[in-house]
């Protein structure tokens, strides 16, 4: 077991001075977003299986709540294994059949957990399907953001954890007052989202340890919905809590972004991936196995759909010249 330890360390150091040496540094951004994390997996499949061999070769990969347990699975995989990467994910969501393989309420119910635990759900099934499926050496850098309550400040764990990349992804998923916070290394670690939800910032910063700025190609794929409902008056209280919440979090996402790429001009941003329609099931805690088929589609749909997009501007390009 050590021997193939050092055989993936000297393989992964390899790779990294390659790409040192004027090659390029793909990176992809995972956004948090609890069970809507399958559509991000059915964008991954579509990536892997619509675009050219090595295309999506991602160096990095960095991600924040649902968006670094799917780190968490792609990471597993070394370069060129992006197809099998890709169906690993998916059956990961695949094989969820409902909320209880994700948080069970505890003994004493919510009452239990608003006033007697840290959370109002125990997150034991959640903690046991991660160990369950992250069982391989990681084989590619990446960074996942965690909120520390003791601080307030956002903590970045990356391939420097180690053996503790579990813990970083726990700590990274556990949604506020929803879930408890996860304790680690003497501190209470909630959701990333608190902070930022859709952390770029930090993928390009891992990019930027191994190529120059000119060199990095970002993709980016969303998970929060945005779609269009019109002059709804009909909304009911949790309608509208549901709305408020989709609508801060784009925008959240968006602008990051923005900033990401103010702050990097010179970085290629390619595959920017996010969801054409909303979700059923409301919030964002609804795992079951009709809500992430529909997500899973969906994100497929849209990665096609993105992709024919492309194509046809290169067309149109080649065309005008």
């Amino acid at each position: 077991m050590v021997n193939l330890l050092k055989m993936y360390w000297v393989l992964f150091t390899i790779g990294l001075l390659s790409i040192a040496n004027g090659q390029t540094c793909k990176a992809l951004s995972l956004e948090g977003g609890g069970s809507w994390g399958a559509y991000e997996a059915g964008a991954i499949w579509a990536l892997a299986n619509m675009t050219k061999p090595g295309d999506i070769q991602w160096n990095v990969i960095s991600g924040i709540s649902v968006g670094a347990l799917n780190t968490g699975a792609l990471v597993q995989f070394p370069m060129g294994q992006e197809v099998a990467m890709s169906e690993f994910l998916l059956s990961v969501w695949n094989n969820l059949q409902n909320n209880s393989q994700i948080y069970v309420e505890w003994k004493g119910g919510l009452i239990d957990g608003l006033l007697f635990q840290r959370g109002l759900y125990n997150t034991a099934p959640l903690q046991e399907l991660v160990t369950r499926n992250f069982i391989y050496p990681i084989q590619r850098n990446f960074s996942v953001g965690s909120t520390n309550l003791d601080t307030g400040m956002l903590n970045t764990f990356n391939n420097s954890i180690g053996n503790a990349a579990i813990d970083a992804v726990m700590c990274s998923s556990a949604v506020p007052f929803v879930f408890p916070p996860h304790i680690f290394e003497g501190h209470a670690m909630a959701d990333g989202g608190c902070i930022v939800n859709q952390d770029v910032f930090s993928a390009i910063g891992r990019c930027l340890e191994i190529a120059t700025e000119p060199n990095i190609i970002v993709d980016m794929i969303f998970d929060c919905p945005y779609a269009s409902l019109g002059n709804d008056t009909q909304f009911k209280t949790l309608d509208v809590f549901s709305r408020t919440f989709d609508i801060i979090r784009y925008d959240n996402s968006v602008w990051y972004t923005y900033n990401a790429m103010v702050a990097y001009p010179q970085v290629h941003f390619r595959h920017i991936i996010h969801p054409s329609t909303s979700f059923p099931g409301g919030l964002p805690l609804n795992f079951t196995q009709y809500n992430i088929q529909f997500e899973i589609q969906t994100g497929i749909n849209d990665t096609i759909h993105s992709l024919n997009l492309q194509q046809e501007e290169i067309s149109m390009k080649k065309i005008s010249q």
